[in-house]
């Protein structure tokens, strides 16, 4: 049997698994969150939370979403500095997204590890294209308009 290698670089791995880390911070922190409110009935058990308090809470939330950005800037860097993105990523041959859309059309695309087949790497740049044209509010924006946001609400109760 061959030794296993990595599909993906040391950097890409770490990238990912900082996210996974950050994400489920987020998620146990916007649970203690939602347990402040006294709007809703429902809460979620002290177990699956961070923070301990509200403050504590939104504080666990924003370090999780700065590690996130941070985090994203490092991996856009390596994507671009190291050739990893035009790898990957690039070209586009517009034979290569016809064939992968009548095959995944019929649920017969192929998973090749490592690989990116056209339709995905053409949803990417679509994806990456319509951010840029609408001007999208920021991670960082929503986060804060989100607090204010609660505040007001927290306030009139």
């Amino acid at each position: 049997m061959a030794p296993l290698r990595p599909i993906h670089p040391l950097p890409v791995r770490l990238a990912h698994g900082v996210n996974a880390f950050a994400m489920v911070c987020m998620l146990m922190s916007g649970w203690a969150i939602y347990n402040a409110s006294p709007i809703f009935a429902f809460s979620f058990p002290g177990w699956a939370t961070v923070g301990g308090w509200l403050g504590g809470s939104i504080a666990w939330h924003f370090a999780s979403m700065w590690l996130l950005v941070v985090n994203g800037l490092i991996y856009a860097g390596y994507g671009f500095a190291s050739g990893h993105f035009r790898r990957v990523l690039l070209p586009i041959r517009k034979d290569e997204l016809i064939r992968d859309l009548r095959q995944a059309a019929r649920f017969e695309l192929p998973h090749r590890l490592g690989v990116y087949n056209a339709v995905a790497t053409f949803a990417l740049h679509r994806d990456a294209a319509a951010r840029r044209s609408h001007r999208c509010l920021g991670a960082v924006d929503l986060e804060a308009s989100a607090v204010v946001l609660a505040d007001r609400v927290l306030r009139r109760l």
